[in-house]
């Protein structure tokens, strides 16, 4: 992996901790979770929390191949942490769009819904409340 793919994936993480933050999903910056870079994992871990996040910056999706291989990634990283997978991603200068459980909404197991950053907000809120960690 090139030096700029991975500082734009740090620079992507970061941003979305600040999003996080600013969108009123956590009461402070989530840190990332460094111990991914040596050992893969997931990107973002919200202390009470239901969710951990993989956070993506691209600029070309494949939609199908590249959500289906991100999601399955998701999957596999939050099956130790007993987390609901999400991934967030982005394009340059658009807005975070979110890949979510179908489980949660419709009870449907291995699959997904793509959401834009105001339905993930509302979607979240409401999970994060009922979250007792």
């Amino acid at each position: 992996m090139s030096i700029n793919v991975r500082s734009k994936g740090a620079s992507g993480e970061r941003e979305f901790c600040d999003w996080l933050f600013t969108s009123g999903l956590v009461s402070r910056t989530p840190d990332r979770n460094l111990e991914q870079v040596r050992a893969g994992g997931i990107d973002v871990i919200p202390e009470d929390h239901p969710f951990a996040y993989e956070v993506k910056r691209v600029e070309k999706i494949t939609y199908f191949t590249t959500y289906d291989k991100w999601w399955m990634k998701a999957r596999i990283d939050c099956q130790p942490l007993g987390r609901e997978p999400v991934v967030a991603h982005r394009k340059n200068r658009g807005d975070w769009m979110f890949l979510v459980s179908l489980e949660s909404l419709l009870a449907v197991k291995g699959s997904y819904a793509i959401l834009k950053s105001v339905a993930f907000t509302k979607y979240a809120q409401k999970r994060i409340a009922g979250y007792d960690g």
